[in-house]
């Protein structure tokens, strides 16, 4: 008996029945992804410690940011398409309050595409 006699499938569809198109998928971002994202870019941009930086962080009172930090934290989560609308963030935002903002935008964009 060869190693395929009495298996009961053929070679190829015994092959088509173990596929996993999830496999296939890149698995989405979660929140708590974008999150360290959010953190990550904070620290390089506001120069501080990422251990400081929590979901309350705030931008004005914690970082002292101002528009054009905004802007490169933008273009940065921009660049894992993370889009933020420019009139949909304030600068009393926290950073879990952006992480969301991101989360809600990126799967907002990959369940329309």
């Amino acid at each position: 008996m060869t190693r395929h006699e009495g298996s009961g499938a053929a070679p190829a569809a015994r092959a088509a029945t173990c596929w996993d198109p999830a496999k296939e998928r890149r698995e989405l971002l979660s929140e708590e992804d974008i999150l360290r994202l959010v953190r990550r870019y904070c620290a390089e941009i506001y120069v501080v410690d990422p251990a400081v930086i929590t979901p309350l962080t705030t931008f004005v009172d914690d970082l002292e940011s101002d528009s054009m930090s905004v802007l490169e934290l933008r273009a940065a989560l921009g660049g894992h398409g993370l889009d933020i609308d420019p009139s949909d963030f304030t600068m009393e935002m926290t950073v879990g309050d952006v992480a969301r903002l991101a989360h809600r935008s990126y799967l907002a964009r990959q369940t329309a595409g």
